[in-house]
């Protein structure tokens, strides 16, 4: 429907982007922007990706809704990134399908709900961050899902993960059923985990060894509350930290 090439200090506000398709990016397509803002806007039933930012410097969401996507409903590529108040349900990818991240920056996800969001090949139903870094501070995470880990939240190849006063409510994977940290630096406080289920290991959290050696991961102040999992970890499982 757009794309957006090049351009700095742009805005594109108030719209409803719905039915594109294109192997870049069906909604959005952003392509070397800084500083763009996408707000007030409703992005909904795009293939590939209701949002798809290439090589960009600190593109803004916010207040918004990006819904139906196919190919993940947001995406990021080798960019910098923010999401405030943005709700991302119904979406689906190969991995991340409500935000797939890649050699990216999620500087901030505030006050965003993710719900429903499936990734039906790979890890992370709600966020994938693969090679990046992400934050979340006062988000939900209800009902996400994924065919293979990080049913919530996966964080893989050497990521950054953060996760601050958020809430993890029945989402579920075959492992890590809320969260996985795999192979990454992890820390969360002050969340609840809340029915997750998985069918391996870890119902709420899953961790599979560290980024940095002997750098483990934190988890503080923290409530589980009827998490399960048909194997092993109702609530935690570790491994190599």
């Amino acid at each position: 429907v757009l794309h957006i090439e090049g351009v700095a200090r742009g805005a594109i506000l108030g719209f409803r982007i719905q039915h594109g398709k294109a192997p870049g990016g069906g909604g959005i397509y952003c392509l070397r922007d800084t500083l763009l803002q996408i707000g007030s806007c409703e992005i909904r039933s795009n293939w590939e990706a209701g949002v798809a930012i290439w090589q960009s410097g600190m593109i803004q969401i916010i207040d918004s809704e990006v819904s139906d996507n196919q190919g993940s409903g947001v995406s990021a590529n080798n960019s910098k990134l923010q999401l405030i108040r943005v709700k991302l349900r119904g979406n689906r990818g190969h991995s991340g399908g409500g935000v797939s991240l890649v050699s990216s920056e999620l500087l901030v996800a505030r006050e965003c709900t993710f719900e429903r969001n499936r990734a039906e090949g790979g890890t992370g139903g709600g966020v994938n961050a693969d090679s990046s870094s992400a934050r979340f501070s006062a988000c939900t995470f209800t009902e996400n899902s994924s065919a293979v880990a990080g049913g919530a939240i996966a964080a893989v190849d050497s990521s950054n993960l953060g996760i601050r006063k958020s809430r993890f409510t029945a989402n579920r994977a075959a492992r890590g059923g809320a969260v996985l940290a795999d192979r990454s630096a992890f820390g969360t406080d002050f969340t609840i985990f809340d029915r997750n289920r998985s069918t391996a290991a870890g119902s709420a959290v899953q961790i599979l060894g560290r980024k940095t050696a002997g750098v483990n991961p934190v988890l503080s102040n923290l409530t589980f509350y009827r998490n399960g999992s048909d194997g092993e970890g109702a609530a935690v499982f570790c491994q190599q930290v």
